[in-house]
């Protein structure tokens, strides 16, 4: 029997083999990196729990601590206080806007053109941010120009001439109001503002809601006024439908003029309200932390509660503070329940 020895065979043989010795040592590779990372994860869960317990237990002695000195020693006990700032909670009214960069717009600006030009419109049946239905008439075009071209092409003669001493004299009328300076009519007495509002808000923002209208240049107050339109269709490229609010005359406006529209997407009568910063989080729920009397001292009391909107520097409360407590503002982050607390008078 005779052996053939292929070189190009064996060279495939022994590639094949390490291709499936590195796939393999891969594949275990990548399983046990998976058994690690889960592994890990299951360690550090198991260390966060012990690292709890170890807290309860700590916060449990520091309170026997401090009563058994207070007991002991009721001068001592002052040393152990801690010195926070509070602040009386009240009941009061919660608004919550959106804030957006717009300009400001006039209701009527007029572009001057002789008349009998084609494109010109005539009259508007339809307002922006109306629905309209097939067939429905929406506005009219001055046809003079139609017209005239009709008339010049049935006559089939001198329609060069025609067209010419017709280009001319639109030619001169424009002349004529350049040197005029005559070309944009502005209506300052019919101003609006329009913003462009993200398609997340589309759920939020509806005509009639309440605008507050900040114009920087004018050093005025905020216009107070109520969006008159609301886009029907989002752009597809800003993703953003069109809003519009109308604004008093004003010389201090003018249009093109940036601002700011804060639309009044939510508001809550006789509620309270806390310093966001204050509301604090822990693995099941979110909680503040209020002064109490109990016996002769004031401690420190963990309140759970839930929240609502923010905005301006304020969380809305819905449950869990009803108005009247002493909310801790300084020192929040560092009182446990039950602890002795002090104040600067």
């Amino acid at each position: 029997m005779t052996l053939y020895y292929n070189k190009t065979n064996m060279k495939k043989t022994t590639t094949l083999l390490v291709f499936i010795a590195v796939t393999g040592f891969f594949l275990a590779s990548c399983g046990a990196g998976a058994k690690d990372k889960k592994g890990d994860i299951g360690d550090m869960k198991v260390k966060l729990e012990k690292l709890k317990k170890e807290k309860n237990e700590l916060d449990a002695n520091i309170r026997k601590l401090e009563d058994d000195i207070t007991k002991a020693d009721p001068e001592a006990a002052k040393l152990v206080k801690k010195l926070v700032t509070i602040d009386t909670l009240r009941i009061g009214d919660f608004s919550h806007y959106i804030e957006l960069q717009g300009k400001i717009d006039a209701e009527g600006i007029g572009y001057v053109a002789p008349s009998g030009q084609g494109g010109q419109v005539k009259a508007v049946y339809a307002k922006l941010g109306s629905r309209v239905s097939k067939g429905q008439l929406l506005l009219k075009l001055d046809d003079a120009m139609a017209r005239q071209g009709v008339v010049a092409a049935q006559q089939q003669t001198g329609v060069l001439k025609a067209r010419l001493a017709q280009a001319q004299t639109v030619y001169e009328r424009y002349q004529n109001l350049w040197k005029q300076n005559i070309g944009r009519i502005v209506n300052t007495g019919n101003l609006k503002i329009v913003t462009n509002v993200p398609d997340t808000y589309i759920s939020r923002v509806k005509k009639g809601d309440k605008v507050e209208v900040v114009v920087p240049e004018s050093g005025k107050p905020a216009f107070i006024s109520t969006i008159s339109v609301v886009g029907a269709s989002i752009d597809p490229t800003t993703r953003s439908f069109i809003t519009e609010a109308k604004l008093p005359s004003d010389p201090s406006l003018k249009p093109n003029q940036t601002a700011t529209m804060k639309i009044l997407d939510y508001e809550a009568k006789g509620t309270v309200a806390v310093p966001i910063n204050v509301v604090q989080s822990d693995e099941s729920s979110k909680y503040v932390y209020v002064m109490e009397k109990a016996g002769d001292k004031m401690v420190a009391r963990k309140k759970t509660v839930i929240v609502g909107e923010a905005y301006n520097g304020l969380m809305e409360i819905k449950s869990g503070l009803s108005g009247g407590e002493l909310i801790i503002t300084t020192g929040y982050q560092t009182v446990y329940d039950g602890q002795s607390l002090t104040t600067n008078k």
